[in-house]
C-alpha cells in the first residue's frame, strides 16, 4: 500500500525558523547580515 503524499508545505520553508548562521528568527541564512 502507497502512502498519500502530504500537499501541506514544508514547516522548514518561509523565515519562520531560526537563521541556520546566526540562530536569530525571522530570515534566512542567504539574507543574514552577519
Amino acid at each position: 500500500m502507497k502512502r498519500a503524499r502530504s500537499q501541506s508545505p514544508s514547516p522548514t520553508r518561509g523565515a519562520t525558523g531560526p537563521c541556520f548562521k546566526c540562530g536569530e528568527t525571522g530570515h534566512f541564512r542567504r539574507d543574514c547580515m552577519r
